[in-house]
C-alpha cells in the first residue's frame, strides 16, 4: 500500500494524513538508527592505533568490544564465522593484519599474520624449529601453549598443502 501512496496513486485527506504519519515515522527511525550506530566509532579526540603495532598479541585476549573499538576505531570489515555447533558462531572484527573473534562482548581468539618469530608463509620445518619440543605437530596444524597468561591460551599454526603456514591463531582453550 505504501508503494501506491508514494506513487501518488491513492489520494484524499485520509491518505495524505496516513502518508505524513508514515514519512514522520521513517524520519524518526533514521534518526534513531544513526544515534544507535554513532557510539560504535572511536572518539575523534583519541589517537587510533594500529593493532599490528601491539608487541604482545596475548594482550588482545579478554579485551572488551568497547576497548577494541576505542583503541583501533571502526573495523575494516565485520563478518560471521560459523562453528561446528550453533553456539560456536563468532562475530569477527577484521583490521589490517589482525582479526578479533568475539564471544558476547570479549575477544576470545585472535587471527594474526605474524608473531615475533613466525609469519604466514614460513615453512612448517622452521615453525617446528622455532617452537622446539613444546610444539605439537598435528599434521595440518601445529599447537603450542602460550605461557604467562591469566587464561589457558594456545597458539595454532595452520599448515597448507605446500607445507607453509597459512594462518596463525591465538585462542582461549576453554571456549
Amino acid at each position: 500500500m505504501y508503494t501506491f501512496l508514494a506513487a501518488g496513486l491513492l489520494r484524499g485527506p485520509r491518505v495524505n494524513l496516513l502518508n505524513s504519519i508514515i514519512l514522520s515515522r521513517l524520519q524518526k527511525l533514521n534518526i534513531l538508527l544513526f544515534a544507535a550506530c554513532f557510539p560504535l566509532f572511536a572518539d575523534d579526540t583519541q589517537a587510533v592505533q594500529n593493532p599490528q603495532t601491539e608487541k604482545n598479541p596475548l594482550n588482545f585476549i579478554g579485551r572488551t568490544l568497547k576497548e577494541i573499538i576505542t583503541s583501533y576505531g571502526a573495523p575494516d570489515s565485520v563478518y560471521a564465522v560459523r562453528g561446528r555447533e550453533t553456539w560456536q558462531d563468532d562475530v569477527v572484527f577484521e583490521y589490517k593484519g589482525v582479526d578479533f573473534y568475539l564471544y558476547k562482548d570479549h575477544v576470545w581468539q585472535v587471527g594474526i599474520n605474524k608473531t615475533a618469530a613466525i609469519s604466514v608463509g614460513d615453512p612448517k620445518a622452521a615453525v617446528l624449529l622455532v617452537l622446539g619440543e613444546s610444539a605439537e605437530d598435528r599434521g595440518s596444524y601445529i599447537l603450542n601453549n602460550a605461557a604467562g597468561t591469566t587464561w589457558v591460551l594456545q597458539w595454532r599454526y595452520n599448515i597448507n598443502s605446500n607445507g607453509k603456514v597459512s594462518s596463525i591463531y591465538l585462542y582461549r582453550t576453554d571456549y
